[in-house]
């Protein structure tokens, strides 16, 4: 997701642009010529290095779909901007768990685990041992 960037409009937005036609009906009062008010689609645009796409979100009913397109697209970019940071991180954090992993294999206490929680369910009476069965099977 790194290099990723959302944009979004919806149509207010879109429709707002002057257009030529618009200009020949009606001069330079096209400035001042109020336009259509309605609750169109709003669309997405998501642009990056491996993809590339628009989502269309449709209109419904009286509501404007204008903050959802807004929103996700905020969403995405968000995304986009902590899954670079984690990138940086990333092979440090490999690293460091592999450093940890190394500590924790040659730590004598973690090779005695096994014995001491078998010696742990024997001594358990013999009528509770059997909600240990992990131990019980791996101690015979």
């Amino acid at each position: 997701m790194t290099g990723v960037k959302a944009t979004a409009a919806d149509e207010s937005s879109v429709t707002q642009r002057l257009t030529v036609t618009r200009m020949m009906a009606f001069g330079i009062f096209s400035l001042a010529a109020p336009k259509k008010k309605g609750h169109g689609n709003a669309y997405v645009v998501i642009e990056g290095p491996e993809l590339s796409g628009v989502a269309v979100i449709a209109a419904t009913g009286s509501n404007s779909p204008g903050s959802a397109a807004f929103a996700f697209a905020a969403d995405v970019n968000n995304t986009a901007r902590l899954a670079e940071k984690f990138a940086e991180a990333q092979p440090r954090l490999i690293q460091s768990a592999k450093e940890q992993l190394d500590i924790a294999k040659d730590d004598s206490l973690v090779q005695q685990a096994p014995t001491a929680y078998r010696e742990a369910v024997d001594s358990v009476p013999a009528e509770y041992r059997e909600k240990f069965t992990d131990a019980w099977n791996a101690r015979r």
